[in-house]
């Protein structure tokens, strides 16, 4: 392997990890703020 490899294919694995990281944490906030809302219009 030579020393491109070395750090091209960690840090594009690192940006997608982020990428993944922040797009489901923003997709559970609002799925959980969805639901807060579901649960305060039924009470």
């Amino acid at each position: 392997m030579t020393l491109p490899h070395i750090v091209y294919i960690p840090f594009l694995l690192s940006v997608g990890f982020s990428a993944g990281w922040y797009l489901g944490s923003r997709a559970v906030r609002n799925e959980w703020a969805r639901a807060e809302k579901r649960r305060l219009a039924e009470e």
